[in-house]
């Protein structure tokens, strides 16, 4: 993982952070906004190719499994199954969310990741059960009743589109449902240090106060994790159609909550302001040569890769206005690799990155960090977990 401070506890989102779960923007093939996309009936399949002197239309969606190749086992978990329905659920929703075409291709190259995905929340899931967390399924309904407000979705449409879309909506569920509950668990496991003394608030105020003058960062991440060079290949497959999504102007927040596997993509990927002290020395020496709004190539990290996007910069102890965001970077000046700035994003609001609130908040969120990472390779050494060729 790069070495990164959390902007947010996740578990709670902050105000304002929506509370997006596995697909809280669905974004049609061909660019159509969540709601847009989702209030419309999906089209027929249309062919491959054009007719002559008419344009070219979207590669046809490839066919469902079928029972018996939906039913077959691609990994077991402690003795539970993740079969190739729920892989082929997961990858439907991501390469549909994010904008990309369901065609086999797409949906081979997003297999891997999501496999390894999937591991990670049945273990999630097992130790809510062993916890004895369930999470009410009021608590549920509300995180979808939250996506359709804050997308504009009329109440009650959301699961329903998904099933029009060929996706089964307890794709969508069982991934709110653990988010949710994993956020139980962790605060349970950080016990008495999820609350942030006053000391701490001052031991922090005195490193930014020492830090004076230094500049700092608004970050966003996506983080995918790999081991060993065959997972950093398919990583790095999946990253390069990821940043393509991002260079065409698909949201950071939207594709960070779909595939970022750090606790940050429950807040779009926001990490908040960090120090040069705080970052990975790799993703340091790219985010100092990035104008505010360019997408960073793939940046090797430990346990993975990570796409970072500079939203701003700032001089500790300056003056609360002098902060420079993607509005004063003209498109296209960002350096070679790093593709074009996209459109201007808005100032970075919130608590001024040195209120008591901003670092209780950053501090909870280190800490939530470490231990939710700590807590699933604790979970992943203990358990028996065999991938099915």
């Amino acid at each position: 993982m790069p070495r990164l401070i959390r902007s947010t506890f996740a578990g709670a989102p902050a105000p304002g952070v929506t509370v997006l779960g596995l697909a809280a923007l669905l974004v049609a093939a061909n660019g159509v906004p969540a709601a847009a996309a989702l209030a419309a009936t999906p089209p027929a399949p249309a062919p491959a190719t054009a007719a002559p002197g008419k344009p070219a239309q979207r590669l046809p969606l490839v066919e469902r499994l079928s029972p018996s190749t939906s039913a077959a086992i691609v990994a077991t978990v402690n003795g539970q199954a993740i079969t190739l329905a729920d892989v082929d659920n997961r990858r439907r929703l991501l390469a549909a969310s994010v904008g990309l075409p369901l065609t086999p291709a797409i949906l081979d190259r997003l297999t891997a990741p999501i496999v390894r995905e999937l591991i990670d929340e049945t273990l999630r899931q097992q130790e809510m059960i062993r916890r004895h967390i369930a999470v009410p399924e009021a608590a549920v309904r509300q995180a979808v009743a939250t996506i359709e407000m804050r997308n504009g979705m009329p109440p009650g449409s959301l699961l329903p589109r998904l099933a029009a879309l060929g996706i089964d909506p307890s794709t969508l569920l069982n991934q709110l449902r653990t988010q949710i509950g994993w956020g139980q668990v962790v605060r349970q496991a950080l016990g008495s240090r999820a609350i942030v003394t006053a000391a701490d608030i001052a031991d922090r105020e005195a490193a930014l106060k020492a830090e004076a003058g230094q500049t700092e960062y608004n970050v966003g991440e996506i983080f995918l994790p790999a081991q060993g060079a065959k997972q950093q290949e398919q990583v790095k497959s999946v990253a390069d159609l990821i940043i393509g999504q991002l260079r065409l102007g698909a949201p950071f927040p939207l594709i960070a909550v779909q595939f970022s596997q750090s606790q940050s993509a429950l807040a779009g990927g926001n990490l908040g302001w960090v120090q040069a002290s705080q970052l990975d020395p790799e993703v340091l020496r790219v985010i100092k040569e990035m104008p505010p709004g360019a997408i960073s190539n793939p940046v090797k990290v430990p346990g993975g890769e990570v796409i970072v996007t500079l939203n701003a910069t700032r001089v500790i102890g300056a003056p609360p206005g002098q902060v420079a965001t993607a509005q004063d970077t003209a498109a296209g000046s960002a350096p070679a690799g790093q593709g074009p700035a996209p459109a201007p994003t808005p100032a970075v609001t919130g608590p001024a990155p040195d209120s008591r609130r901003a670092i209780e908040e950053q501090i909870l969120a280190q800490r939530f960090e470490l231990a939710s990472q700590q807590l699933i390779r604790d979970l992943e050494r203990r358990a028996v977990i065999d991938r099915h060729s």
